[in-house]
C-alpha cells in the first residue's frame, strides 16, 4: 500500500518534488526526466505494468532514450505495475529486517 501512495505521489507531483529540491546539475535533472517518463508511461498499465521487452527504451524530452528508469522499483513498477513493485518492495523490507 505504502509503494503505491508513493509511486502515485510521485508521479502526480515529480515538477514539485523536483524543484523543491532545488535540482541544479544536469546529471540530476536527466535523471528527474527518466523517472517521469518511466512513471507516466508505467501509469499507462498500472496494475501489471507494461511488461518485459527486448526492445524497451525510455524516451525523455531532452536527454534521449535510456533502457532502465535507473531506480529498481520504479523500474520494477514500469515493467511489472504495482503488482510487482509491491512484491519487490516487501522482499527489500523483509531483506531489510533480516540484516
Amino acid at each position: 500500500a505504502v509503494t503505491i501512495i508513493i509511486i502515485t505521489l510521485a508521479a502526480l507531483n515529480f515538477d514539485a518534488i523536483a524543484t523543491s529540491l532545488r535540482i541544479k546539475e544536469v546529471g540530476d535533472s536527466v535523471r528527474v526526466q527518466i523517472l517521469q517518463s518511466c512513471v507516466s508511461e508505467g501509469l499507462t498499465s498500472p496494475i501489471f505494468g507494461i511488461g518485459y521487452s527486448l526492445n524497451h527504451t525510455v524516451l525523455t524530452p531532452s536527454a534521449g532514450t535510456f533502457d532502465h528508469c535507473h531506480n529498481l522499483i520504479i523500474d520494477t513498477f514500469l515493467f511489472s505495475g504495482f503488482t510487482g513493485a509491491i512484491l519487490v518492495s516487501l522482499v527489500i523490507i523483509a531483506k531489510t529486517k533480516l540484516l
